[in-house]
């Protein structure tokens, strides 16, 4: 038995503002009601306070629908009271006045608070501020005031609670001024408009996260902690810990215990709490024999376990509350060796392979998560960059878990543009958003700053707070293009395909691999796509439209992207387009290329100087042109499958600079008797004789070994032609990589425009997952000539309309005379409810 009788002790520099927070802190409850039925109203158009507000029968019959989580913007455009904001240029004409202002937000429920139990209101982050409101009494005065977007709040309701209905009123301050950056931090800082999305009306203030009731008794639990000290296969040591708090008027004793699953491990304690107090309780470390460990999605499963919390009065029969914890038994080690920064999961050195997402969704309306990390490991992906701190939701943490995505996360400052005008909120937001998130095993670094340095003070306090609140059990980046190992940020807009393999300079200047935090290329969608938001008009040829939708000369609205010289380089390889649909999938193909060669680059120098690349950006948060991998639809693009085939665990691939090949082990496991081939075809798809080349050969893991250097003595001269590599096991192929060339080696495909049409013929079975999920799986095989940049859909309905989202193995391939390909596609039945569906693939070759 443990006497915990003292409260819970914070270091020195923190306690100033750490008494403000302590007493709003509380994750969710196991048994929790979320509130809805919310609605909206500008704080201007009515006569009222929050305590006549926040009474029942206060007159709402002219007040708005609202969501929350949500913005007084899109409760807006939901009512149909705006212009749907991504068609067109309609977000660029709205009255931005009317969401500079206060708006209040309201909604009722009735009572059904369970007998000799506290009732407790929630709020998980308002942005930026809200005075809160219950049944005519204003809730959060002095401390509890303090904003930000992940700051959260709980408040004992219990004695305000009547019968019938009763109503939480929320006053929503008016946006901050601008320039938000860094000014306003913490906030969503590009809601002011960036280079890839619009200014946002109202700046995203709002609800923007859950409200929600929950019940206890005297006693809470708050933020219980799984901390991996040390981790490997065969065993690993973990600490729990937990924050009580006695919410009553006298002592309580009684016990904490955990039990945690799988494994059936239980641990507990007696503790005795003085009143009105919260008190801190470690247990011993736990050993933990043969861990299920989580590992980085290409290096192993990303296990989880769950620790059921509860606490019970001595003196009591009932629980007085119980929690509920996710997490991963795994450990982050890092190091600069070579001068090349490095993160080792459970000792494996992992090559980081991921993007950033600069925000989930524009305006913050983001909901399906999985889908979009599922996508993350579709591309073999490892690792998203939170940029900025902009995705603050829970479901992109527990998505980043179970798909074994790392996450670099943020804090909310970008380049030095100095000091946020209120520095005790962004000290509470740094300190709660720590403990929000520290049980989940993905996040693997903290960063202090965008391409800057956070001010001294400011980062001193991530220090502190990261060795306080995580045991410093996560590196600190202070800057996420500058340090030791780290290569800087950029270039945004596409390079020769030789650069990748032989000077990757950046914005920083510098001329080596490294970890790159960000580089990309400009990646136009899909036209189908590209009809949800710009108006038919406007479709082509390129105008000003385009430029609202960041592919514009100006540095502001994606110039710096290079839109320019990315469609007169695509006219240079595939020729001049004459309308939309052929700029689109010659532009799919580029795509492909571009990306393909940016993770190759990198792999090609796997441990010799280069150990990470981020795209920028892999995550559409607004229809546009460029800087994604699927677009804002969910529609995979050419660079998701350029990004994906580059990414394999083992691959096979081409260095153009050297023309060396080289396979690529970034698995844990070794690989032995690997069978290399290479071969040139022309465009009829009949093989060059002469230019083959073989080889035999094994990789420990993680490892990049020369295969041989390809030679193209053989290839013709005056028209293009195909290098294709196959790399094989004992059991058969698992690596098959196609690159085209033009006469003598340029990037001049024009003549592939005329090759003839292909003949594929398509068969197609179902299955149902286990998971409810259908998986089609479609044998198409290539009966006559070279089908070339095959693109694969999934149509419904008479009128074969596209159905997203779904998940392709494979597309935008090539199959030559005589070849077939297996292509999966697994999609929620609900999509295609009672219609017939049908696979389409046409090659760039065909109609």
């Amino acid at each position: 038995m443990l006497l915990v009788k003292q409260p819970l002790k914070h270091i020195v520099s923190l306690s100033l503002y750490l008494s403000l927070f302590f007493a709003i802190n509380l994750r969710t409850s196991a048994q929790t009601i979320s509130l809805s039925n919310w609605k909206i109203i500008p704080a201007g158009e009515i006569n009222g306070t929050g305590n006549s507000v926040s009474q029942p029968g206060f007159p709402v019959s002219n007040w708005t629908d609202a969501q929350v989580p949500g913005t007084p913007f899109t409760a807006y455009v939901a009512a149909g009271k705006e212009s749907d904001p991504n068609f067109g240029d309609n977000i660029y004409n709205v009255n931005k006045a009317k969401y500079q202002q206060a708006f209040w937000y309201r909604t009722t429920f009735q009572n059904t608070a369970p007998s000799n139990k506290k009732a407790w209101l929630h709020f998980d982050g308002i942005n930026k501020r809200g005075d809160i409101y219950f049944n005519g009494q204003r809730l959060n005065a002095n401390a509890d005031s303090l904003g930000g977007l992940v700051n959260r709040s709980r408040f004992d309701i219990t004695s305000l609670l009547q019968p019938g209905d009763n109503v939480v009123a929320v006053y929503l301050h008016a946006p901050p001024p601008t320039p938000l950056a860094n000014a306003a931090s913490p906030t969503y800082l590009s809601s002011q408009g960036w280079d890839w999305m619009p200014e946002v009306p109202g700046l995203n203030m709002g609800i923007t996260g859950k409200v929600y009731l929950s019940y206890s008794g005297a006693v809470t639990i708050e933020d219980p902690w799984i901390r991996t000290l040390s981790a490997s296969r065969s065993e690993a040591v973990i600490t729990p810990s937990a924050t009580l708090r006695n919410n009553g008027s006298s002592s309580i004793t009684g016990v904490i215990t955990g039990t945690i699953q799988p494994g059936n491990i239980r641990f507990s304690q007696q503790v005795t709490l003085a009143p009105q107090t919260g008190s801190l309780v470690t247990f011993p470390a736990l050993n933990i024999v043969n861990p299920k460990l989580w590992w980085p999605n290409g290096y192993g499963e990303p296990n989880l376990y769950t620790c059921n919390w509860t606490f019970k009065e001595s003196t009591a029969n009932s629980i007085s509350d119980n929690k509920e914890t996710r997490f991963g038994i795994r450990k982050y080690t890092y190091d600069s060796t070579g001068g090349v920064f490095h993160i080792n999961v459970n000792g494996v050195r992992v090559f980081l392979k991921g993007g950033n997402w600069g925000m989930s969704e524009y305006l913050l309306r983001c909901r399906d998560y999985d889908m979009r990390v599922r996508l993350h490991r579709e591309m073999n992906f490892n690792i998203i960059r939170n940029w900025l701190g902009s995705t603050t939701d829970e479901e992109f943490y527990e998505a980043c878990d179970k798909y074994g995505i790392m996450v670099w996360d943020d804090f909310w400052f970008n380049n030095s543009f100095g000091y946020p005008r209120e520095e005790k909120v962004y000290q509470v937001n740094v300190v709660e958003k720590i403990k929000r998130f520290r049980n989940h095993p993905s996040i693997a670094l903290w960063c202090g700053s965008n391409e800057g340095f956070p001010p001294k003070g400011l980062n001193d306090h991530n220090k502190e707070s990261i060795a306080v609140y995580d045991g410093n059990d996560r590196f600190y980046q202070p800057c996420s293009n500058t340090g030791p190992g780290f290569s800087g940020s950029g270039l945004w807009v596409h390079m020769n395909l030789t650069s990748y393999f032989t000077d990757p300079v950046n914005f920083g200047n510098y001329h080596n691999w490294g970890i790159r935090s960000e580089i990309g290329s400009a990646v136009f969608p899909n036209v189908e796509s590209l009809r949800k938001f710009i108006p038919e008009p406007a479709l082509w040829p390129r105008n000003e439209m385009w430029d609202k939708h960041f592919f514009s000369k100006k540095y502001e609205l994606g110039g710096v992207a290079g839109p320019d010289s990315y469609m007169s380089d695509i006219a240079r390889s595939y020729d001049s387009a004459t309308n939309i649909n052929d700029f689109c999938k010659r532009a799919q193909l580029f795509n492909l290329e571009i990306n393909k060669a940016m993770f190759e680059g990198w792999q090609d120098r796997l441990w010799n100087d280069a150990s990470g690349i981020l795209l920028w950006m892999s995550q559409s948060a607004y229809p546009s042109m460029i800087w994604q991998t699927y677009d804002y639809y969910l529609d995979l693009t050419g660079a998701f499958f350029g990004a994906k085939l580059a990414c394999e665990p083992v691959h096979i691939q081409w260095n153009c600079a050297n023309d060396s090949i080289k396979v690529i082990n970034n698995t844990l496991l070794p690989q032995h008797q690997l069978s290399a081939t290479a071969m040139l075809y022309n465009t009829q798809g009949e093989a060059i004789p002469g230019s083959r080349r073989d080889t035999v050969m094994s990789l420990l893991p993680g490892t990049a070994k020369s295969c041989f250097r390809m030679s193209f003595d053989a290839a013709p001269a005056s028209q293009p032609y195909f290098l294709k590599l196959i790399l094989k096991n004992r059991r058969g192929k698992i690596s098959e990589n196609l690159y085209w060339r033009g006469p003598g080696g340029n990037r001049d495909y024009t003549q592939l425009n005329t090759l003839p049409p292909a003949r594929l013929d398509i068969r197609s079975k179902s299955r149902k997952l286990s998971n409810g999920r259908l998986l089609i799986t479609s044998t198409i095989k290539n009966t006559a000539g070279t089908a070339f940049g095959i693109r694969v859909r999934l149509m419904k309905g008479k009128d074969q309309v596209p159905v997203l989202p779904v998940i392709m193995n494979n597309n935008y391939f090539t199959l030559l005379k005589g070849e077939s390909r297996q292509v999966e596609i697994e999609v929620d039945p609900a999509l295609l409810g009672s219609e017939v569906y049908k696979v389409v693939a046409i090659p760039y070759n065909n109609e």
